[in-house]
């Protein structure tokens, strides 16, 4: 049976390593859904409570936005539409100590 003041180095040496480790896990990947647009809101599966637009970051890939293409001398604006809808899956990675999430993209539907 180990003595009180070696179980106490035990228990900070535990905790040196966690600190450790969470120190080189500089990101985690979680799975959502999205519930909402207008606020947007996703639910996460590892988390109860879900996200809403001061903690998702959204890149421009993954909403409606428009692009000045030139074809065959001809210039014109194209719109591209492709915002998330309520009820995409997607994959989200998380900044480490912190509570921002980027959304990286949709997942595909097999």
């Amino acid at each position: 049976m180990l003595s009180e003041s070696a179980n106490e180095f035990v228990k900070i040496m535990k905790k040196a390593a966690n600190e450790v480790f969470i120190v080189n896990k500089p990101c985690n990947f979680l799975f959502g859904t999205v519930r909402s647009i207008v606020p947007i809101s996703v639910e996460v599966e590892q988390q109860k409570v879900p996200l809403g637009e001061l903690q998702l970051v959204i890149p421009k890939c993954l909403t409606s936005y428009s692009v000045q293409m030139t074809f065959e001398g001809r210039s014109t604006t194209a719109t591209i539409n492709n915002s998330l809808k309520v009820g995409d899956k997607v994959v989200l990675l998380q900044k480490q100590g912190g509570q921002q999430f980027l959304i990286l993209d949709r997942l595909v539907q097999i």
